[in-house]
């Protein structure tokens, strides 16, 4: 059905948005890492 195709849709955002979190985080904590390494 329809439903499940879009509840899909939205699991697969949802995944796509906590890896660039993810992402995100990682980068900002290797910054923080170099600017105290400095």
């Amino acid at each position: 059905p329809l439903r499940d195709v879009y509840k899909r849709q939205l699991y697969n955002l949802k995944k796509l948005s906590d890896w660039e979190d993810a992402l995100v985080n990682s980068y900002y904590y290797a910054y923080d890492q170099t600017l105290q390494n400095q």
